[in-house]
């Protein structure tokens, strides 16, 4: 708060009516609602002076602009230039390096692709197909597509060239078959989601559960799925107990999470067992939500009924009088 704030003494004045009125004090006069309102004003002015100066549509255009060169009408990837090498110092009992800073080209979708995701095995690849299991060649990719690698000064350079080069093409080749696999995992996710929908329809019959999705996620064992069902007026409360009971009944929903507004777990098989568990877990939170609701609406009902009786037997506050 002080950062934005120019006249501190001001918000001393505004806690202190505050405090005074929190334990029934009397109300602001005008000197004390002008100088709570020109504090509040003076504060918010300072704060859009201040957020004014991080022009973030500025920063996210710049950082969407750089990235690796593309070269050659955007052909293959590859690397393109050397830029500088330099000799490491090293301990004692520790072989010399060579570091080496080169430049890739051509890398597709840089931004959101997952090109180079995998480049150490990748080269770990390069180096068995090629015979030259020895290199040590420790590899960084940055954002601007700058490849730094570390070599042991006595490797040939030849070498240290020919498995960089099929490095960067077998990277290709694994990318191109997840982008192929992602579009495939797009697909069955469609499917799983109409299938999670079919058992909210037949179980899920109290409006408490909205839309069943499914996203394919890629880890590094593979490309798993994630189902989410979706809670529309549900509150933190309703969530945090769905989420109880789905991973209360074990197996698969034990990881179960509230996520967004919806309650998260991993795809599984929809058969026997693991379907009955899912079907519980469905019923027992409209059911749960749905007993805590009405039983919010009946304590209310009960307190107002309570109220008109007792206003009614000692009367009401006259009009202009405020509740404490």
């Amino acid at each position: 708060m002080q950062v934005f704030a120019t006249d501190t003494s001001r918000y001393t004045q505004l806690l202190t009516t505050r405090r005074h009125l929190e334990i029934g004090g009397p109300e602001p006069d005008d000197a004390e609602a002008r100088s709570a309102l020109l504090f509040v004003f003076d504060w918010i002015l300072s704060w859009e002076i201040f957020d004014a100066g991080y022009p973030a549509e500025r920063y996210t255009q710049y950082w969407q602009s750089v990235g690796p060169p593309q070269l050659d009408d955007g052909g293959s990837p590859r690397i393109a230039w050397h830029i500088q090498s330099f000799r490491l110092e090293t301990g004692a009992g520790r072989e010399e390096e060579y570091e080496m800073l080169l430049q890739l080209a051509n890398i597709p979708s840089w931004k959101t692709g997952t090109w180079g995701l995998d480049f150490s095995k990748a080269l770990a690849s390069a180096e068995t197909e090629l015979e030259h299991t020895t290199l040590g060649i420790f590899p960084s990719i940055d954002f601007l597509g700058l490849l730094r690698v570390r070599v042991a000064v006595r490797v040939d350079p030849k070498d240290v060239a020919l498995v960089l080069n099929r490095a960067v093409d077998i990277a290709t080749e694994r990318y191109e078959r997840r982008d192929e696999d992602m579009r495939a995992a797009e697909a069955k996710a469609a499917e799983l989601s109409e299938s999670y929908a079919a058992v909210l329809q037949d179980v899920g019959i109290r409006g408490v559960f909205g839309k069943a999705t499914v996203t394919p996620e890629l880890s590094g064992t593979g490309i798993r799925y994630t189902v989410g069902l979706a809670m529309p007026s549900a509150t933190l409360s309703d969530l945090n107990c769905a989420a109880t009971i789905f991973s209360g009944q074990g197996g698969h929903l034990a990881g179960t999470s509230q996520q967004a507004g919806k309650i998260v777990f991993e795809d599984f098989p929809l058969e026997e067992e693991a379907l009955d568990r899912l079907h519980k877990a469905i019923e027992g939170s409209e059911e749960e939500i749905l007993r805590y609701r009405n039983l919010a609406v009946e304590h209310e009902r009960e307190q107002q009924s309570f109220t008109q009786q007792i206003e009614t037997l000692l009367g009401s506050a006259p009009p202009g009088i405020d509740s404490p």
